[in-house]
């Protein structure tokens, strides 16, 4: 439906009661945005125009998934098994090596 008047009124009711709305291409109405997300492994990124442009941030969601190879997502998933070895030492806070 692309009817303003039943937008704002359907707004208006959400905000009302406490509920979040998103009305597609009118930033104004909104009490949230998407971002668009990136997911490849363990990675996840979220990529945002703060609602202006949603085409932009699919773009560059796009050139970024290219430029992610699977050694990154190799690299992560490692990483993510020997921070699971070094908590099952149960080392003392100050001797944990600090997570980069």
């Amino acid at each position: 439906m692309d009817n303003l008047e039943v937008q704002k009124e359907i707004q208006q009711e959400a905000k009302e009661k406490r509920i979040f709305c998103n009305v597609v291409d009118l930033l104004e109405l909104c009490s949230f945005i998407v971002p668009s997300t990136l997911r490849k492994g363990l990675l996840t990124t979220a990529i945002s125009t703060s609602g202006i442009s949603p085409a932009i941030s699919k773009r560059v969601r796009e050139i970024l998934g290219k430029s992610i190879s699977n050694e990154h997502i190799l690299c992560i998933e490692v990483l993510k098994n020997l921070i699971e070895q070094i908590d099952k030492l149960n080392l003392p806070l100050e001797e944990k090596p600090q997570h980069h």
